[in-house]
């Protein structure tokens, strides 16, 4: 049976998925941080029609940037680059899954990848550098919503970036930013910063166990 290239970039992202509901599984259980965590190591990779609203958002982003202030163009910036490399890797693997003769057929038998291969593709498919930057943009962008959530005037901070959406006809971007930011909310800082710690320590050893390199992550900005 021939199967298509979607199914195996399918099939990655369920891997993903699966190894982060194994690393942080008490945060997923927390009701604090469930939707904190769901949201940025589950739901950010399986929204409805993501390829759709990360093309089209690309697209248009670059038409509102002068009525945002800096933060916010730089928090969309943010969120828009994660997206978009987080796909090319992963799209990188499953081309170099689909073409290796002896592991194409066992997309039949797994519903996830075993560690070890998923470390080998990894390993022959993305540069150390390239998924240093996508685990160090999914920090920064925890640390960006989770900062947007404790600001006393976030309201007013959204405002503008919705009717930006509203205007250029990308409200499922605008309601990407809110989910975000809504996840983010009921988390207080100590959690938070303990939560972070964790993941630092955690996606830094998984980095090593990959590519055999020393990794240190940019220093919090929360305090």
């Amino acid at each position: 049976m021939q199967y298509t290239l979607e199914e195996y970039h399918g099939l990655i992202i369920q891997t993903h998925i699966y190894r982060f509901f194994q690393e942080y599984h008490d945060y997923f259980e927390k009701d604090k941080t469930k939707k904190l965590v769901n949201f940025f190591f589950n739901r950010i990779y399986t929204l409805e029609g993501k390829d759709q609203r990360d093309n089209m958002a690309q697209e248009t982003f670059s038409r509102f940037r002068g009525i945002l202030s800096e933060k916010s163009r730089n928090r969309i910036d943010k969120l828009l680059r994660l997206n978009s490399l987080t796909d090319e890797l992963d799209k990188e693997m499953a081309i170099h899954w689909k073409n290796d003769p002896e592991l194409s057929g066992k997309i039949e038998y797994w519903k996830v990848i075993p560690c070890d291969v998923f470390k080998g593709l990894m390993l022959r498919s993305n540069t150390f550098e390239s998924r240093k930057e996508q685990a160090t943009l999914s920090i920064e962008n925890l640390e960006s919503f989770f900062e947007l959530s404790k600001n006393p005037i976030a309201e007013m901070v959204m405002k503008p970036i919705k009717m930006a959406a509203m205007m250029m006809g990308i409200r499922q971007l605008y309601e990407t930013l809110e989910e975000g930011y809504n996840a983010t909310r009921p988390v207080d800082k100590e959690l938070f910063k303990i939560f972070m710690e964790e993941v630092r320590e955690k996606e830094s050893d998984y980095l090593k166990s990959v590519y055999g390199r020393e990794l240190t992550f940019p220093e919090s900005g929360i305090r």
